[in-house]
This record gives structure tokens, sequence and C-alpha cells, in this order.
């Protein structure tokens, strides 16, 4: 319980900065932004901040393998310091970012389930100004017609979208033309379509970009109900597959949900329970006879 000494206070805090995530020191004054697909490899992000030192963690491929990665980012902005891992006097006033990629989670086998990727290679200006609006505050984003601020104000409500799935984004342009060129483009990234409404006389000449979907609110609560349809159709067809004898499976949605507890959630936990049994009978590190799975798969 007495005072510690210097070297023993040192070494404490050594070890928590090695616990660290960041791993290049302290994270005190950090700012972690998730950036998502922003970035279209390790190399785009190192370009983007040319006047910071930027450090690519192993998550996001090191620094070889960097430009060959096509993988979300989160980067963490930390104010400039001599207790990092920089060595050259010049870098001790930059800002340092780090980068670190990671796995997106698994949309599914299906095609129209892969999300719709950033395919612009941004400059750092049109970078900062991403990062500028996904931060508190107002950001102005200003430049005569051609230099991407559309592509700019989409990547950002794009970030914020995902980043806060809980808030509503309220999109306002001064010219129903430049509403519409900027709800295609949001139509054309990883954003549901039944999070997107429109508002305003605009709407109808929108349509013609769309084919001819209506984004109106009647045309929302009309999307709604043809989705609701499809989905239970779905369930009918599997319900079909598997000789569910039930005709209410693909009516409503409380028969659909009665339909996946009693029947797709049992036959699951009945399979999985049974590969259990056959990887027991076939003793520490031996696998069950050839067919197994098919024979024990509902």
């Amino acid at each position: 319980g007495g005072d510690r000494s210097e070297e023993e206070e040192e070494e404490e805090e050594e070890e928590e900065e090695a616990k660290s995530p960041l791993g290049v020191g302290s994270s005190k004054g950090a700012v972690v932004m998730d950036f998502r697909d922003t970035f279209l490899d390790g190399a785009h992000v190192k370009a983007a901040f040319p006047n910071c030192h930027v450090q690519l963690l192993e998550e996001a491929g090191g620094e070889e393998e960097a430009p060959k990665k096509r993988l979300p980012f989160k980067l963490t902005f930390l104010p400039p310091s001599k207790g990092g891992q920089v060595s050259e006097a010049k870098e001790e006033t930059k800002e340092r970012v780090v980068a670190a990629g990671y796995s997106a989670l698994n949309p599914g086998p299906y095609p129209q389930d892969q999300p719709k990727l950033n395919a612009v290679r941004f400059t750092p200006a049109q970078c900062e100004a991403i990062r500028s609006g996904m931060s508190k505050g107002l950001t102005l984003v200003v430049g005569p017609p051609g230099t991407g601020k559309t592509d700019v104000a989409v990547q950002i409500i794009a970030n914020l979208y995902h980043n806060q799935p809980h808030q509503k984004i309220l999109v306002v342009a001064h010219s129903n033309a430049a509403l519409n060129d900027l709800f295609c483009k949001i139509m054309e990234r990883d954003v549901l379509e039944r999070h997107l409404l429109r508002l305003g006389s605009g709407v109808e000449k929108l349509a013609e970009f769309t084919q001819g979907r209506d984004f109106s609110k009647f045309g929302r609560v009309n999307f709604t109900l043809s989705r609701r349809q499809e989905l239970l159709d779905e369930v009918q067809r599997l319900a079909d597959s598997l000789e569910v004898n039930s005709g209410a499976v693909g009516y409503t949605c409380e028969g659909a949900a009665f339909f996946h507890l009693y029947h797709v959630t049992a036959r699951r936990e009945k399979f999985e329970q049974a590969m259990a049994k056959a990887f027991q009978d076939a003793g520490a590190g031996q696998q069950p006879p050839r067919g197994t799975v098919h024979r024990l798969f509902p």
C-alpha cells in the first residue's frame, strides 16, 4: 500500500497501452469513426489523409497487403503526441490516423441481398468533407459543378444511415431536380428501399427514373403491403416443400411465425441434436460416416 516508484507507474502505463485496441499508445482524445465502404482499399486510406501520419493495423491487411484489400474501415483519429510510435520529429506535430479493416456481416448467399458498395475513389478534400459531415455541427461543401459534391453527400448519408440506424435523416434540396438526382444515387447504395420516402411535388417526376416505383407516402404503404405478400408467398413455398398441410401458413404473419417456430426451428434443433450424437458416437477426433448429413438433414 506504499507509494509506487516512477518505474512501476511507467510499467503499468505500458501494460495499459498494450491492452489498447489502437495499438499505438494512449487513446486519450481519440475519435473513432466508422467510414464503412468510403475507401476502396488501404492505399486509398493512406492517400486520403496526406497531412496525417496514417497507420494500417493488421486487421486491415498490414502495410504490404493493404492496397489489395477491399474492407470496410474504422478510423481512429489521435491528436499529435510524442508518446506514440512516430519517430521522426517532423511527424510529431501531425495528427495520427489508425485504420483498422473489419469483416462486414455476411448478407447471405443470395445475389439480391449483396450490399451495393461505393465505387468512387474520393480525393483527400472529399474525404475531409465526409469526415466533417459525419461529425457534429454544420458542414458546408462548396464547389463548381462536376466536382463530386453529390457523391460526397450520398456517402455521408450512407455512413450516417448505417452508423445511426435508429435516427432519421432529412434531405432538403433547392430544387426538385437536385433532390431527385440525390435520391436516385442514394437508391444505388446499400440503403433499404423501405426506408426511403420522397415528399413534395417532384415525386411524380422521380418515378420516371425509378422504373415507375412510387416513393410517396401512399406508395410506401403499397410497397410494404406488396413486400409482405412476397414474403408470405415464400413461406408458403417452403411449407409446401416440407409437406406441411396447413393452408393458413402463407396468409398471415402470425401463421408464418407459428410455422417458423414449430416446423423450421423444431427441425433445425432436431438435426443439430442428431449431428451432435453422431459426432459423439464416432469418438473423439473422428468424423461420422459419410452420408450422415444427407441422412439426418430434414
